[in-house]
């Protein structure tokens, strides 16, 4: 085999290494909950979403050390009446951060000063039942209140058939998408040991070729506020 052979072999073993084939890892569950007031009462949605954690070993290259982060679960569906449906995506407003890392920026003045983000996640393991709140942009607790970077997109089907009719709703104005009375209340992160959610398919469109959505996703500009996929609704469920 040639260096270049060889580097490239590396390469890759490194790569899937990395990728979640490294000790230790740890695993964390916590139920994403949306509350939304309406003119017929409180309506609930909820979603359990594992977040698993790995160290690489010391001894691979540099490339590969640190911590590897991989999550999987289902965005939060919660049922407003009238075949109307309100998403919580798997990625934040911004797009900048996902799924994976809404326990940090619920708990995270909690973790401050602790290094090793898998020690992070054992510690969170005892807060099991412990409701956090984000409430616009802050998150609220018995002892406080704290600054969050980010929350999950909010988006909708104008026409639950037809994927390519989602669109993100705007957290301060639900009334635009679902009507008079309709606002968010608040939404809330908690650590539990319940089995990770599945099953959101029955309340999304086909994502089929005959939809025309890989063409028409394709076509979006960089950055389009319309880019949104199904990944955005599941990841890692088989």
């Amino acid at each position: 085999m040639t260096r270049r052979g060889l580097l490239g072999l590396l390469a890759v073993v490194a790569s899937l290494w990395g990728c979640g084939l490294s000790r230790p890892s740890e695993e964390l569950r916590y139920r994403l909950s949306v509350e939304v007031d309406t003119p017929q009462g409180l309506k609930i949605g909820s979603s359990v979403i594992e977040v698993r954690g790995v160290k690489n070993q010391d001894w691979l290259t540099p490339e590969a050390r640190g911590h590897r982060f991989s999550f999987r679960g289902e965005a939060v569906a919660v049922d407003l009446g009238g075949g109307r449906t309100l998403f919580a995506l798997l990625k934040s407003e911004s797009g900048l951060s996902d799924a994976g890392e809404y326990p940090w920026f619920a708990f995270g003045k909690r973790l401050a000063g602790t290094r090793d983000e898998l020690q992070k996640m054992r510690m969170m393991r005892g807060w099991k039942g412990e409701t956090v709140a984000m409430t616009g942009t802050e998150t609220v607790r018995q002892n406080g209140t704290q600054q969050v970077p980010a929350r999950p997109l909010l988006a909708r089907f104008r026409d639950i058939r037809d994927p390519k009719s989602v669109e993100r709703v705007d957290p301060a104005n639900l009334a635009v998408g679902f009507g008079a009375g309709v606002s968010l209340k608040r939404i809330t992160v908690e650590v539990t040991d319940d089995a990770v959610t599945s099953g959101i398919e029955r309340r999304l469109p086909s994502y089929g070729s005959e939809t025309g959505f890989d063409v028409w996703y394709k076509s979006l500009p960089y950055g389009d506020p319309k880019a949104i996929s199904l990944s955005d609704f599941q990841q890692g469920i088989k």
